[in-house]
């Protein structure tokens, strides 16, 4: 499995996780490493200031459920629903890059492209939101060639994180769980019930994950080539948001958040209009614009499940990720690996060159059929 970006291949450190000692690489005679310049040293990525937060007080730092009106026919009170979306460890600087794309169109959605969206999910109260964002971007990209309906609840309760399920996760969690082949299984083998649970066997695999796109944040409301050429290239792209009440307008469905602190809802951008007006949000932002997004409320939160949200939300296009190849899980037989567990740290590397590699026992008789790594830099060959 390899991360790329749509801004070419990001750079870093995960599947194989050895890496050789500091120093850039082998020397010409085959001695010592050429470079020992101590500015070239591998250095550990900081963690984020919102992880940190989170890791001294999960309950307070994260915010897991919200309360909003229900349109469900008969519906006499507001609705609790769930969030869950928990801050990344780590960031890391991405050097700025311009990177041609095409022109998109100034309006696109995937809900009149023919079969490329599964139905509305209802994540109800439990904090699984990043388990459905995930989905909504990995069912679409198969669409309309073949239709699957992943399970969520399996993702929620068996990710092997030390994070409770139905208390958040986010898209390094549903990388590593499906790298490692925990997933993707069948909502028919583990349906949803948004409860805590433990399985006491593996589902069968449905599919095994061999690329997922990483689309490196928006600088500004302008910044939109790179989601928009995704979302037309692959389908749905997961993305983040702060939901907060007084920045949705049940009236026109549209959302707009221009507050400070910490995203807490992972949902995914499925379109957009450029020419969507700025009157129609709670509060008018600088421009028109928005992308059209899909949501794991249920059909009768916004549009049948779906809300604009203005380009100049403050939370939109941040963490975006196109689950773009799911594999069948007939091309490989075994996969080996020394970390289940993913990106949970990066490291930096001031040089241009740096050198990784594992050492595995194998398990029987047979020939290396491909190697996963994640990439964290733009234009990293």
């Amino acid at each position: 499995m390899s991360t790329r970006s749509t801004r070419g291949l990001l750079c870093g450190l995960l599947a194989l996780s050895a890496c050789q000692a500091p120093g850039a690489g082998p020397s010409s005679d085959g001695g010592e490493p050429a470079d020992r310049d101590p500015a070239s040293a591998f250095q550990l990525v900081p963690l984020t200031p919102e992880f940190e937060a989170y890791l001294r007080d999960p309950a307070g730092a994260a915010v897991f459920q919200a309360t909003i009106e229900d349109s469900a026919p008969g519906a006499t009170a507001p609705r609790t629903v769930g969030l869950g979306l928990i801050p990344q460890t780590v960031n890391v600087p991405q050097p700025p890059i311009y990177i041609p794309y095409g022109n998109p169109p100034a309006a696109y959605d995937l809900r009149t492209q023919g079969n490329k969206l599964t139905a509305i999910r209802d994540q109800g109260g439990c904090g699984s939101c990043w388990t459905f964002g995930t989905y909504a971007s990995a069912e679409s990209n198969l669409l309309p060639g073949e239709t699957q309906d992943f399970s969520e609840e399996h993702l929620n309760n068996a990710h092997g994180f030390d994070v409770p399920a139905c208390n958040g996760g986010n898209t390094p969690m549903v990388v590593a769980y499906l790298t490692r082949w925990s997933g993707a299984v069948g909502e028919t083998d583990a349906p949803y019930t948004g409860t805590v649970h433990a399985y006491n066997s593996q589902p069968p695999l449905q599919k095994h994950l061999e690329e997922v796109l990483t689309i490196p944040d928006r600088t500004g409301p302008a910044d939109n080539a790179g989601i928009k050429n995704a979302v037309m290239t692959f389908g749905a792209v997961s993305t983040t948001m702060q939901w907060a009440s007084a920045a949705w307008n049940g009236a026109t469905n549209s959302f707009y958040n221009k507050a400070g602190g910490s995203a807490n809802h992972l949902v995914a951008i499925v379109g957009w209009d450029d020419s969507y007006a700025a009157s129609k949000f709670p509060t008018a932002p600088a421009g028109n614009g928005a992308f059209i997004m899909r949501n794991s409320w249920g059909q009768y939160f916004g549009q049948s499940g779906y809300f604009y949200m203005s380009y100049y939300d403050n939370f939109v296009g941040k963490q975006n990720a196109a689950f773009s190849v799911m594999g069948p899980t007939t091309n490989f037989k075994d996969v080996y690996q020394l970390d289940s567990y993913g990106a949970t740290s990066a490291s930096s590397y001031a040089g241009t060159t740096a050198f990784m590699g594992n050492i595995f026992t194998a398990r029987s008789s047979g020939q290396l059929a491909a190697v996963g790594f994640h990439t964290m830099i733009p234009m990293t060959t």
